[in-house]
C-alpha cells in the first residue's frame, strides 16, 4: 500500500513537472513569437523611417538641383543679357561715329546753308515763334548773316524775328535757338539730334539682335 501511494506520488510529481515544463515551454514559445512579432514591428519601422529618410534625401537633392540649375540659367541669362546690351552699345557707337563722319561731310558741302535754314525753322517752330536768337559754331555763324536770317523768317510768322547771336557757341553743326528773354532754347545742334535719337536708335538695335526684326 505504502508502496502503491509512492509510486502514485512520484506519478503525479512527474505529470505536474510535465505540466510545468509543458507551460514554460509554451511561454517561451509565445514570448519567442512575441519578440519575433516585436522584431517585424520593429524592421517595418526601421524600414518606412529609412524609406522616409531616403524620399526626404532624394526630395532636398532634387530641389537643390532645381535651385542650381535655375541659377545658371539665371546666369546664363543675365550673362546673354549683359552680352546682348554691350553688343548694341557697341553697334550704337559705330552707327554714331558714322553719323557724325557724314554730318561733317555735309558741313563741307554745298547743302549746308539749306540744311541749316532747315534746322533753325525747325528750332523756331519748336519754340512758337517770337523774338529768336541764333547761335552756331564759330565757322557757321559767317553764314547766318542778316540777309540769311531774314530769307528764314519770311518762312515764319509775320511776327517771328531772328538775329544771331552776339559770339559762336561751342558745337560741331547745326544751331541753337533761344527766345530772346531767355526762357525756352532749342538745341538743334548734331549732337542734340543724335542724342534724341540715340533711345529710339537703342530700341530698334536691341529688337534686331534679339530676332525681332
Amino acid at each position: 500500500m505504502a508502496m502503491t501511494e509512492r509510486k502514485t506520488a512520484a506519478e503525479g510529481i512527474k505529470a505536474l513537472r510535465r505540466e510545468i515544463l509543458s507551460k514554460a515551454r509554451r511561454q517561451a514559445e509565445a514570448l519567442i513569437e512575441e519578440a519575433k512579432e516585436e522584431g517585424e514591428v520593429a524592421r517595418r519601422q526601421a524600414e518606412e523611417k529609412a524609406q522616409a529618410i531616403r524620399e526626404e534625401i532624394l526630395r532636398e537633392a532634387q530641389e537643390e538641383a532645381a535651385s542650381i540649375k535655375q541659377r545658371i540659367v539665371s546666369t546664363a541669362q543675365l550673362e546673354a543679357q549683359r552680352m546682348l546690351l554691350a553688343k548694341r552699345e557697341e553697334l550704337i557707337s559705330q552707327v554714331f561715329a558714322e553719323a557724325r563722319k557724314r554730318l561733317a561731310e555735309l558741313r563741307r558741302s554745298d547743302a549746308y546753308p539749306h540744311i541749316l535754314r532747315r534746322l533753325i525753322l525747325e528750332a523756331a517752330a519748336g519754340l512758337g515763334g517770337g523774338e529768336l536768337i541764333v547761335w552756331a559754331n564759330e565757322e557757321d555763324m559767317a553764314l547766318l548773316s542778316d540777309d540769311f536770317l531774314a530769307q528764314v523768317a519770311q518762312r515764319l510768322d509775320p511776327e517771328t524775328t531772328l538775329r544771331r547771336g552776339e559770339s559762336p557757341v561751342d558745337i560741331d553743326g547745326g544751331v541753337i535757338v533761344e527766345r530772346a528773354d531767355g526762357r525756352m532754347r532749342f538745341d538743334n545742334s548734331f549732337a542734340a539730334r543724335l542724342e534724341r535719337l540715340r533711345d529710339e536708335l537703342r530700341s530698334q538695335v536691341y529688337r534686331i539682335l534679339i530676332g525681332g526684326g
